[in-house]
């Protein structure tokens, strides 16, 4: 029964910490788009994407280690996927200024 509500906490922890990171990353790229790429509203799921795998990466290399819920099979992601992911997530945010300036003019 412990174990049980232990998972349930861990996973309320990881739902809050996403919406709170996804928001105010995604906030911060909009605010960083809008003035200098004339972007005003596209593409808002590349950059939910991105953004919720760079909390994946950070996540599965970092907080999950200092969470309530622990099992054996808890493991950094490796080098090659860290990086795999990183590559995607970049894209995904570049892609409203890859749509800017390569394709909408």
């Amino acid at each position: 029964m412990k174990k049980i509500v232990l998972m349930l906490l861990e996973f309320l922890r990881i739902i809050i910490m996403m919406f709170f990171f996804v928001s105010i990353v995604t906030n911060l790229e909009r605010s960083f788009y809008e003035p200098l790429f004339h972007w005003y509203g596209e593409f808002h799921f590349p950059l939910f994407v991105g953004n919720f795998m760079l909390f994946l990466v950070w996540y599965r290399n970092r907080l999950q280690f200092s969470g309530w819920f622990t099992h054996d099979g808890q493991e950094k992601l490796s080098r090659k996927m860290t990086r795999i992911m990183l590559g995607c997530a970049v894209f995904f945010i570049l892609i409203p200024v890859f749509y800017t300036y390569y394709i909408h003019l």
